[in-house]
């Protein structure tokens, strides 16, 4: 009687190929993930500012304790809060917001303080505690490794983002 020589299992040879395939597939994976998470990062912070920006801006349109409204931008957080300047607050009113580890911004503004005017919601900068002239146009840009997004605010009143 003859003997079928049957093998079960697998060889070294397609072990080593299998192996090289995922680590290939791991090796594209890993950067698009990481890619896509920063875009969202990025998406969700600047969604996150924009909205304190509008908030503040229509708090100060509708009179809202009859005051001016802002934002301050600090290196991990920002704040909104309620009048003329960070310094002249009410801090018991203050919503303060962390920003996404790894999310980063930056201005084109001289100070690190938006504050719209009461009625009229026109955007002036805050220089060393003092309301300076209103902003004709100013940027925020967020950014996370190599994806950012830009925070426009217009001497129109306006407040948008720009994909970079």
């Amino acid at each position: 009687m003859k003997r079928k020589n049957i093998n079960y299992g697998f060889s070294i040879v397609e072990l080593i190929i299998v192996a090289g395939i995922l680590s290939l597939l791991s090796a594209v994976a890993v950067p698009i993930s990481l890619n896509i998470f920063q875009k969202q990062q990025v998406a969700r912070v600047s969604q996150d500012i924009e909205n304190a920006l509008k908030k503040a801006q229509n708090n100060a349109v509708y009179l809202k304790n009859d005051t001016d409204w802002g934002v301050k931008l600090a290196s991990n957080t920002y704040v909104l809060f309620e009048g003329s300047s960070f310094s002249a607050r009410d801090s018991a009113r203050d919503e303060s917001y962390d920003l996404s580890v790894g999310a980063d911004f930056q201005t084109n503004y001289t100070g690190d303080e938006i504050v719209f005017d009461k009625f009229s919601g026109v955007p002036y900068e805050i220089i060393s505690g003092e309301k300076t002239a209103k902003v004709g146009a100013g940027t925020i840009t967020i950014s996370a490794g190599s994806i950012s997004r830009i925070i426009n605010i217009v001497k129109g009143q306006m407040i948008y983002q720009t994909v970079n």
